[in-house]
């Protein structure tokens, strides 16, 4: 949605309000910590999804909270 569509205001909103333990919106921040957990094995060869993961963290998340 932030490039595809030009909705970067709408992806932070999103992005910002991931809780790990909430039922309408979990999810996890893609942390340094949290990226190097990932288990790439089974994602396409030709992805940099850990690249992608670090980019969208660094556009999206909000420290205000």
């Amino acid at each position: 949605m932030w490039k595809c569509y030009d909705m970067k205001e709408f992806a932070q909103y999103r992005y910002n309000t991931l809780e790990p333990d909430d039922t309408w919106i979990p999810g996890n921040f893609a942390t340094p910590e949290n990226v190097a957990r990932i288990n790439m094995d089974k994602v396409p060869d030709g992805i940099p999804l850990k690249e992608m993961l670090h980019e969208t963290h660094k556009a999206l998340y909000n420290n205000k909270k």
